[in-house]
């Protein structure tokens, strides 16, 4: 009986620490997804184009769309940009391109989210983000700028009910 109390002991702690570990190592590109998806229905799934008063309704065609799609990592933080010259082989090098393969495949994959939404933005607003780099810069910049003017429109709407 001594036995199976100590095998058990065994099993919570061995998963206690791999799910601790898990927990707190943020994962990369390379460790969560190995391949590119590309989000070619887009325009089909959101349909409605963001303009300076329509913002929740955006908000929320977008956000399921990118969580179902397996890519919102990108924004909440959990799928970070690995660095571009770690692990460089060799091969790498000598091919000209000088950049690791995770960190490819992480450009690659966030640029075909920030053209998901690019294309889902009212020409009106594309000025907001003319200088976002990534899909995760644009998504900040489109939270911060239009959160507090959808929450006023809300009070508004709550004070004139």
């Amino acid at each position: 009986m001594n036995n199976d109390n100590s095998s058990f002991s065994t099993f919570f702690f061995n998963t206690f620490v791999f799910i601790n570990n898990a927990a707190m190592t943020a994962p990369t590109i390379s460790t969560v997804k190995s391949v590119i998806i590309p989000l070619s229905n887009t325009q089909q799934v959101i349909n409605l184009k963001l303009t300076n008063t329509n913002y929740l309704f955006w908000h929320m065609q977008v956000k399921p769309y990118l969580i179902g799609q397996g890519v919102f990592s990108f924004f909440d933080g959990s799928t970070v940009c690995p660095s571009p010259h770690s692990d460089v082989s060799a091969t790498e090098i000598a091919n000209g391109s000088g950049f690791s393969r995770s960190f490819l495949a992480w450009k690659q994959q966030d640029q075909l989210i920030l053209s998901a939404l690019l294309s889902s933005l009212s020409i009106d607003m594309l000025h907001l983000v003319i200088d976002c780099p990534t899909s995760a810069s644009v998504w900040s910049t489109l939270e911060h700028v239009l959160t507090s003017s959808s929450n006023s429109q809300i009070m508004q709407l709550h004070d004139y009910l």
